[in-house]
């Protein structure tokens, strides 16, 4: 049994890590090269903004359907595609607001392929209920792909069309999904999409609304600096943010894994266990530091060399924050399971109102670094919550 734990933590690791490394140090630092830092400051914003929409939505109903017992015989389809649509619109919007310097076409094609991402995270909640992960690793290879072919048909037309490559990438997502006989996806053929089931919708909503909370927090870069210090600020804190963000997307790959094995329904661990996982983790985080600084140095001079100068100062600074977001989101997946729900809106909500402050405050009086600091503060904050209901609340019978 340890043995296959470990064999679908890797499995997993690198079926996600093949997919953020194609993006995080291909695609994203060739799009910085061909367009103004402006432009890029608005793309990264969006993109962004995808991961938001499609990780509330897709992965929450992932989540839901995955920790959903088959015998209650959920509905799951109408809900589907409430969510898939409600992606779309959402990043359209969004890309119209923060995407002034996008064409209209590049913003069409880019909220049809966060659609498609959305449905695609969703509908890989089939491999995980039945702990079949080398699906996911196959799924993520066929987008990888698609990303690939589509980069190359980009720089071939140079048409600036730079939307496409998400696209071709989800398109052949989709297709491994069908040929692989993924059964959420063939759902169509006996839904009835008058049905809602009621209790899903309700689970979905409570664990959505914490997740929405979450993904905007995680993402409040995205959301406050292009407005408040502009698009160029945006660049610069992306650059310097990338590396070590590489390694927090990581974290969520093998969460998930974590989630798939504590499922089940008799699933516990003892408060003063819990607590000493919390602690090795905090351990084995300060020499990684030192190993994420290095490394981040390292890259941005090689990815990102036009806005290298001015990144490299934020990047101890954020590596903090990003290290105890990453061991929060870990401490998190034993929260979702063994306490109330509730508890997730009430740690989004408290250390979210406080990173706002700070973020606002911070950034007008001391730009971009303001907001790092901002950002090391609330993530300390966040952790410290997420440990004080393990100390003081009793978890779910």
């Amino acid at each position: 049994m340890k043995k296959k734990i470990i064999f679908d933590f890797a499995i997993n690791i690198i079926s996600n890590l093949v997919l953020i490394a194609i993006i995080q140090l291909l695609i994203l630092p060739i799009l910085s090269r061909d367009v103004t830092p402006t432009v890029f400051g608005e793309i990264v914003s969006i993109y962004g903004f995808s991961n938001v929409i499609t990780t509330f939505l897709g992965n929450t109903l992932n989540n839901i359907r995955l920790i959903t017992s088959d015998k209650e015989k959920p509905d799951f389809f109408s809900l589907s595609i409430v969510t898939n649509i409600a992606a779309f619109i959402l990043i359209l919007v969004l890309s119209l607001i923060y995407g002034r310097n996008l064409s209209i076409i590049n913003i069409i094609i880019f909220s049809i392929s966060t659609m498609l991402t959305n449905n695609r995270i969703y509908s890989s909640v089939f491999y995980r209920k039945q702990l079949k992960f080398i699906g996911l690793l196959y799924m993520n290879l066929s987008v990888v792909t698609g990303y690939l072919l589509g980069l190359l048909l980009v720089n071939q037309l140079e048409v600036g069309y730079w939307s496409l490559i998400f696209l071709s990438g989800e398109i052949a997502g989709h297709i491994y999904l069908f040929l692989s006989n993924n059964q959420i996806m063939y759902e169509f053929k006996t839904a009835d999409l008058k049905k809602v089931d009621r209790k899903i919708t309700k689970k979905f909503m409570n664990l959505s609304f914490a997740n929405l909370i979450a993904n905007i927090l995680n993402y409040l870069d995205r959301f406050m600096i292009l407005p408040i210090l502009g698009a160029v600020s945006m660049s610069i804190f992306y650059a310097a943010s990338s590396i070590s963000k590489i390694i927090a997307m990581l974290v969520t790959p093998m969460t998930n894994v974590l989630l798939s094995y504590i499922a089940k329904d008799d699933y516990k661990i003892k408060r003063k266990k819990l607590l000493m996982i919390t602690m090795y983790l905090f351990i084995a985080f300060v020499p990684l530091y030192f190993i994420v600084n290095y490394v981040s140095v390292f890259l941005i001079n090689i990815l990102y060399p036009n806005l290298a100068n001015q990144s490299l100062p934020l990047v101890p600074i954020i590596t903090i924050g990003i290290l105890f977001n990453v061991l929060g989101n870990i401490i998190n997946t034993f929260l979702l399971k063994l306490y109330k729900l509730f508890y997730q809106n009430i740690i989004q909500i408290s250390y979210g109102l406080i990173y706002i402050f700070l973020a606002v405050i911070l950034s007008l009086n001391y730009g971009i670094i303001g907001f790092s600091v901002a950002y090391v503060f609330a993530m300390v904050l966040k952790l410290l919550l997420q440990i004080s209901i393990i100390v003081f609340r009793e978890q779910e019978a």
